[in-house]
């Protein structure tokens, strides 16, 4: 994840209030629970900037890859917007570092960790479909 410097904090134009994320660490949290949408997140954390949706190479369908997109944007992980055609995500790291002091770099270590002691890949189970992830 790309580290968030003091300075991007305080150099952010809007108000502190319209930077914290309107849900609490729970619904963060949960949000988070899901492979899929932490490959997601981690994605994104390595990203030098918003990446189109379509950019993402996870083993789903568009349509359950929409859904956990718009789970990650109501916890306010990410923010969408569209660019022409391209709807581009970023994920709203200096924001949510505002909100909750090292807690999405640490759950991505974490993940990490729990990746690198078992191999590359994860078998996801959810819902209807069955996937084995790469983050």
């Amino acid at each position: 994840m790309r580290p968030v410097s003091t300075s991007q904090i305080a150099s952010a134009q809007a108000p502190i209030d319209s930077l914290i994320p309107s849900v609490g660490v729970s619904e963060l949290l949960q949000a988070l629970g899901d492979p899929i949408r932490l490959a997601i997140v981690r994605t994104l954390g390595e990203a030098p900037g918003p990446r189109p949706c379509g950019s993402f190479d996870l083993p789903v369908t568009k349509s359950t890859l929409t859904h956990h997109f718009r789970v990650l944007r109501e916890a306010g992980l990410i923010e969408q917007r569209c660019h022409g055609t391209r709807k581009l995500t970023r994920l709203r790291d200096v924001e949510l570092e505002v909100a909750y002091p090292g807690l999405l770099a640490s759950v991505i270590r974490a993940a990490a960790r729990e990746l690198s002691g078992r191999g590359s890949a994860v078998v996801v189970a959810s819902g209807e479909e069955s996937a084995t992830v790469v983050p």
